[in-house]
């Protein structure tokens, strides 16, 4: 991204940020509450998340989804992509204002905001796909791997601690 200070603090300050939303995710804890308290995180950091509509979220604006078939509860026994895509898109359960559904044992979900500096727009909308996952004991661990990525393209600003 250059050698814009200002930018390269925007892309830190939005992966932190994404940080403290997977160290907020409890297990029993609905979407629609992890949702509201990273809506929170990011007013404090001066990020908005609502410059970006889902068309397959029925609430529009999320920050991320389940991803579908990591559990027990379903499974693609298709070999054929464009079915196994529909189907993946239909089962997806959004982290959204409103989604009920609780975080559980064995479950995964992105945190995948697009995050816009409030006080300045020339600052560049931020999307990392993050992955978290919820395992059998109930550990969590934040998937982003980014280190490799940010080496080659001379982003060593942004690796990790």
């Amino acid at each position: 991204m250059g050698k814009s200070r200002q930018i390269q603090n925007h892309l830190r300050q939005c992966l932190d940020t994404i940080g403290e939303v997977f160290e907020k995710a409890e297990i029993g804890m609905s979407f629609a509450s992890l949702y509201n308290i990273a809506n929170k995180l990011f007013a404090k950091e001066k990020l908005d998340n609502g410059g970006w509509l889902s068309i397959s979220d029925p609430a529009g604006i999320n920050m991320g989804h389940t991803i579908p078939f990591i559990d027990s509860r379903g499974s693609l026994k298709s070999h054929d992509w464009p079915e196994i895509a529909g189907l993946i898109s239909q089962s997806r359960i959004f982290v959204n204002a409103v989604e009920k559904t609780k975080i559980q044992p064995s479950m995964a979900f992105t945190i995948e905001p697009r995050l816009k500096n409030i006080k300045n727009d020339r600052l560049p909308t931020v999307f990392f796909h993050t992955i978290v996952q919820i395992k059998k004991d109930g550990q969590k661990e934040l998937i982003s791997d980014f280190d490799e990525i940010f080496k080659l393209s001379g982003m060593n600003y942004m690796l990790s601690s």
